[in-house]
C-alpha cells in the first residue's frame, strides 16, 4: 500500500511544526554539484537539506567536486554540522568546458556514487537523486531493485510541450 511521506507515521509533525526528535528516517542525496558550485541544482539541494536538517531529519548528501565556483575547484572532502553530513567524491573534473568532457564526468560522478551506495552506511532510508547528471535516476532505479531502497527522483529542465510532442505524455 502506498502512503506518501507527509502522511508516514515517523514523519507527522510536532505542534510546534517540526519533526519528532527521534525521527529515525535518514535521507541521503545524491547530487553532482552542491555548493560551493553556484549551479541552481547545488543551491536548491541545499536549501532542501538545511530545512530538513532544521525539522530534525539526519541527511547525507553526495556530490562531485566545484564544477562552476568561481576560483574554487577542490572543496572538502567531508563536510559536517548537526544534522548534515556532505561527502564529496575524490574524481576530479575532466576536460568540463566540453560536452563530450562534462558526459563522461557525469558518468564518472555516476560510477562514483554507485561505488558510495555499496557501502551500507551511505544508504539512508529514502534516496534522493537529481537529474545532474541526466542519468543519475538510472542508480535510484538500481539502488531500488538491488536494495529495495525507496528513492525520489527531482526532476529539472523538464519542458511539457516536448513531453507531449514525444508522445510520452498528453
Amino acid at each position: 500500500m502506498h502512503q506518501s511521506f507527509t502522511q508516514h507515521p515517523d514523519l507527522m509533525m510536532t505542534e510546534n511544526g517540526k519533526l519528532p526528535t527521534r525521527c529515525p528516517i535518514g535521507l541521503s542525496i545524491i547530487t553532482q554539484f552542491y555548493p560551493p558550485d553556484y549551479a541552481a541544482t547545488g543551491q536548491l539541494i541545499e536549501e532542501l537539506a538545511t530545512n530538513l536538517g532544521h525539522q530534525g531529519m539526519q541527511v547525507q548528501i553526495f556530490t562531485g567536486q566545484p564544477g562552476y565556483a568561481f576560483g574554487q575547484s577542490y572543496a572538502p572532502p567531508i563536510e559536517r554540522s548537526e544534522k548534515l553530513l556532505v561527502r564529496r567524491s575524490r574524481a576530479t573534473l575532466v576536460l568540463s568546458d566540453r560536452i563530450r568532457g562534462k558526459a563522461l564526468n557525469g558518468i564518472l560522478f555516476c560510477l562514483r556514487a554507485g561505488l558510495h551506495l555499496l557501502k551500507t552506511a551511505s544508504r539512508g532510508d529514502i534516496l534522493l537523486l537529481t537529474t545532474a547528471p541526466p542519468f543519475l535516476p538510472i542508480l535510484g532505479y538500481l539502488a531500488n531493485l538491488c536494495f529495495g531502497l525507496p528513492y525520489v527522483c527531482l526532476l529539472y529542465d523538464l519542458y511539457p510541450d516536448v513531453a507531449v510532442q514525444l508522445k510520452v505524455s498528453s
